[in-house]
């Protein structure tokens, strides 16, 4: 619930309330579950555990007024400690149609709203859907491909102004150019290339470039580190226009 955040690729953190539950291999180890289990901002975690409305709304207004002040835009993550794709029967819609309601408000925010969920979003947010705000963005967790190929298409179809994925933690090697669309294109599959927007058929499995692998008590995984250099390789060419800081081209002699 900090006001000023240490995640490197936004200003601040909002969270409309806290409370989760586990969905993927990516929330192994959580963090919010971890600070939550010391500091009891919510009582429990997970399925059975209620979600606890915060008291930091009045945040976002301050955060506008500054960013309009000083003629520049913030960043805002929500949430960092729930998941605003949770459809939990604790959560009371009202506070769904405030963060909309907030989104649309404070314009000098571009609000980072990031969920592990996609498929929840338009039946949970019908408002965002009619008229979706400029200033909100739209993200989902990818760890591995099985999570790519299952939320990239849904992410997709959401109309935000930005889309992006988030690899943390990274479990696994992501190709997003190769995802499956759904829609077969005569007897053949249809796949789509969410980078540049392409759509194709493509018969036979693909297959990866790199194939690095290591042996760690008995076990065999594929490296971390080359995992890494394909998802900077594969993102290497795409230019971003959004996140000044985190134009992908300037690793791409990492990923060469």
């Amino acid at each position: 619930m900090a006001e000023n955040s240490n995640i490197e690729w936004c200003h601040h953190t909002y969270n409309p309330w806290i409370g989760c539950s586990k969905v993927s291999p990516a929330c192994d180890h959580c963090y919010a579950e971890t600070q939550n289990n010391h500091r009891k901002w919510a009582e429990g975690w997970g399925p059975h555990a209620a979600r606890k409305r915060t008291k930091t709304r009045s945040n976002l207004q301050k955060w506008d007024k500054k960013a309009n002040e000083l003629g520049v835009r913030y960043r805002v993550f929500c949430a960092s400690l729930a998941d605003i794709g949770d459809n939990h029967r604790s959560i009371d819609p009202i506070w769904r149609r405030q963060l909309v309601g907030d989104i649309r408000q404070y314009t000098n925010l571009d609000i980072l709203l990031l969920t592990k969920r996609p498929q929840n979003i338009p039946t949970l947010y019908p408002d965002l859907m009619e008229d979706w705000p400029s200033n909100a963005w739209i993200g989902t967790t990818v760890e591995n491909q099985v999570e790519a190929d299952r939320r990239i298409p849904r992410l997709l179809k959401l109309p935000a102004p930005v889309r992006f994925a988030s690899v943390e933690p990274l479990l696994g090697p992501v190709d997003l150019t190769s995802l499956p669309y759904g829609m077969p294109i005569g007897n053949a599959p249809s796949y789509q290339d969410a980078l540049r927007g392409k759509i194709w058929m493509q018969e036979g499995s693909v297959t990866w470039p790199t194939d690095s692998r290591a042996t760690v008590n008995g076990r065999t995984y594929v490296d971390p580190q080359a995992w890494l250099t394909w998802v900077l390789a594969l993102i290497a060419g795409h230019k971003i226009t959004r996140l000044d800081e985190l134009l992908p081209w300037r690793y791409a002699t990492e990923a060469a």
